[in-house]
């Protein structure tokens, strides 16, 4: 709250400065307000820009108005000022897109964005996860082999890996996986059976 009241009181004290205003909506958006978030950013002159369509992608799918969400991040990825901007867009496209209950676009978003490697400036394990969320378990396991050759694969993440896996038929890397997570939890001192 105290970061929303300062960049309430600096947006009073200097209305026209675009920076004070996406810092609110920042502050708002990160305290669990992004309906606020969504009101100041619509104050914003050049709603089109990047700085304010990311924002509201984000804020829109903060309130599980997906399709509105997926719609933003489309944009965002229009306007993203480099590659790794427009991956985390094209990201926020498919998972917002898989979310509002449209699978089949969610797929052939995913496949258009893997084949022309718009999500390459991503990490492997956000590659990883992306796919697995619309199904492509074979294009999940590469992304998730390569985060453990890269040392990222640690803990919990074993056990996504292992079912992107066996989802794959690849039940060798499955129990491989399924190992290691379980090595992992009992280096730990973790109960596995417990499921927190």
């Amino acid at each position: 709250d105290e970061a929303i009241s300062s960049a309430r009181t600096a947006v009073r004290l200097a209305p026209g400065n675009r920076g004070y205003s996406l810092l609110l909506a920042d502050a708002l958006s990160a305290a669990g307000h992004p309906d606020q978030a969504l009101a100041v950013l619509g104050t914003l002159p050049d709603p089109d820009r990047y700085d304010v369509v990311s924002r509201r992608a984000v804020a829109e799918a903060a309130l599980e108005n997906w399709t509105a969400a997926a719609s933003a991040y489309r944009q965002a990825g229009l306007v993203a000022p480099n590659e790794t901007d427009r991956a985390t867009a094209v990201a926020g496209e498919i998972r917002a897109t898989a979310a509002a209950g449209d699978k089949a676009a969610a797929v052939r978003l995913f496949d258009e964005a893997n084949a022309d490697g718009a999500l390459a400036p991503l990490s492997d394990l956000d590659r990883a996860y992306i796919a697995a969320n619309v199904g492509r378990d074979a294009a999940a396991l590469a992304a998730f082999d390569a985060a453990r050759e890269a040392g990222k694969v640690h803990g919990t993440v074993n056990f996504d890996a292992a079912y992107a896996a066996k989802h794959a038929f690849q039940n060798a890397d499955a129990v491989g996986y399924f190992k290691s997570g379980i090595d992992d939890a009992v280096a730990a001192g973790q109960d596995i059976n417990d499921p927190t």
